[in-house]
């Protein structure tokens, strides 16, 4: 606080002026008082004090961290390093090393809870929902989640170097972070380049972390070419998305990439059987080649699951199989909330599960495989027509076939509910679905709850990018898991 007074002296008046300066944490006010005594004829002294707050400024402090709407930051010695990717904060799991907290991002959907870390971490205050960049609000002191009850209001308070900064919080100390409030700031929305490799196209769009596809382009597969002519398809798509991030001001975090089998853990190599020049095909490496951005990848099926789980038709259910049947079958499994992996990464891939003992000869070298049998190649190599032109009697057939394969998968993992797409099944509809029906309650016999039942996604053409980011965010949180 400062103070300047003058004083003047007038006709038997006195005019005192004191003008304060008052600097409080983050604020300058300054306040003008007036006194004026007048001595009147009779003896008699008249004091008129007038009080005048000429104007404040909030001043952010230096080196104050501001984090965009949507995030969580861990500064920690001076760095500003991010934390785990999720939907819903209402917990942080515990820190013991700050330092070896690897650089990713949280997505905040809903906060309103009060959240507790370690004391070598600082501590984290929010109340109401998500900040708005407008509502930053700034803690000096720590503080209390008695502090800030208005909505829409976050701040974090430390004396520490090291602290959480949630959606717009700021916290001003002079070392905190090397981050300047003078730098830009970034408000661009996180997003996954997802990626979809199907038996007849790629496909590539950008997911945010909430599930949204913003933007997609597609490129049918060319046959009878060579591995690398598919790649450079395949690249011209995922330059195209990545220009068109730019343009929806979306920062690009990760590659997720959804793809036919088989194939090694985060398609580190690929062999669609549906294009043959793809065997084993390094996929991964390309991709970061042509990115430089990390890249995790999954069965196009398990990316479907995921994403049928998150926001589709499976959404609160614990345990459930998701099946596509498409250009070939594929599958993935969810149990007790977690989706299957086995020991190579192919788990679920209920396409080669025998559904006609002695039937067609699958790529597999079995014969009677579900994917050699109720496919879209298999029903156009049965009929010599393509599946979009299906008889009565083939849309049935593919029907039981897939809902034998169903119940089967419902006994052996006590489950009640199958989630199916892809092109073939969704284009069959209700004749499919209805018969897929009636084959499980005939072999599906587990349990005392309810009846196993069939159900077509719920995310339609968009469920298989939506999964494939699915699949780019759960990768990103295992990384920031084992690195802390």
């Amino acid at each position: 606080m400062g103070a300047v007074v003058v004083v003047v002296g007038h006709g038997g008046s006195v005019v005192v002026v004191v003008v304060v300066v008052v600097v409080a944490p983050g604020w300058v006010v300054v306040v003008v008082v007036v006194v004026v005594v007048v001595v009147a004829p009779r003896g008699s002294v008249v004091v008129v004090v007038v009080v005048v707050v000429v104007g404040g400024a909030h001043v952010p402090a230096r080196g104050a961290v501001v984090a965009t709407r949507g995030t969580v930051e861990l500064v920690v010695d001076d760095e500003v390093v991010d934390v785990d990717e999720v939907d819903d904060v209402d917990e942080v799991d515990e820190v013991d090393d700050v330092e070896d907290v690897d650089d990713d991002v949280d997505d905040v959907d809903d906060v309103d809870d009060v959240l507790d870390v370690p004391s070598s971490v600082g501590s984290v205050v929010v109340s109401g929902g998500v900040v708005e960049p407008s509502s930053w609000a700034i803690a000096t002191e720590p503080v209390s989640s008695s502090t800030l009850m208005a909505p829409h209001a976050a701040a974090v308070g430390s004396r520490r170097r090291s602290c959480i900064v949630i959606a717009g919080g700021c916290a001003p100390r002079d070392k905190l972070t090397s981050r300047r409030m003078s730098e830009p700031i970034d408000t661009r929305r996180d997003a996954i380049l997802a990626i979809d490799i199907g038996g007849t196209k790629f496909a590539a769009g950008l997911v945010t972390f909430r599930g949204e596809l913003i933007d997609r382009s597609r490129v049918d597969v060319e046959r009878d070419v060579g591995p690398q002519s598919h790649f450079a398809g395949l690249a011209g798509i995922v330059n195209e998305q990545l220009e068109r991030a730019d343009q929806h001001e979306l920062r690009v975090r990760a590659i997720g990439i959804g793809s036919a089998g088989p194939l090694e853990r985060d398609c580190e190599t690929v062999s669609p059987l549906n294009i043959p020049s793809w065997r084993r095909f390094p996929l991964r490496q390309h991709l970061r080649d042509l990115t430089g951005l990390a890249v995790y990848g999954d069965l196009d099926a398990k990316a479907l699951a995921l994403s049928e789980g998150w926001l589709g038709a499976a959404r609160g259910v614990a345990s459930f199989c998701a099946i596509t049947v498409s250009t070939g079958v594929g599958g993935g499994l969810v149990i007790d909330g977690e989706l299957l992996d086995g020991a190579t990464g192919n788990a679920g891939h209920v396409g080669h599960i025998i559904v006609e003992p002695g039937g067609r000869r699958c790529g597999c070298g079995a014969r009677g495989c579900l994917e050699a049998e109720a496919s879209g190649l298999a029903i156009e190599a049965i009929t010599g027509r393509p599946p979009t032109e299906p008889t009565y009697e083939i849309m049935r057939r593919t029907g039981r076939l897939v809902g034998r394969a169903a119940g089967m998968i419902c006994t052996a993992m006590d489950l009640d509910l199958v989630v199916v797409g892809g092109s073939v099944a969704l284009g069959f509809g209700a004749t499919f679905f209805n018969v897929a029906q009636e084959e499980i309650d005939a072999v599906a016999r587990v349990g005392q709850g309810a009846a196993a039942r069939i159900t077509p996604v719920r995310l339609g053409d968009r469920g298989p990018l939506i999964g494939a980011g699915a699949v780019g965010i759960r990768g990103m949180r295992r990384r920031s898991r084992v690195a802390a």
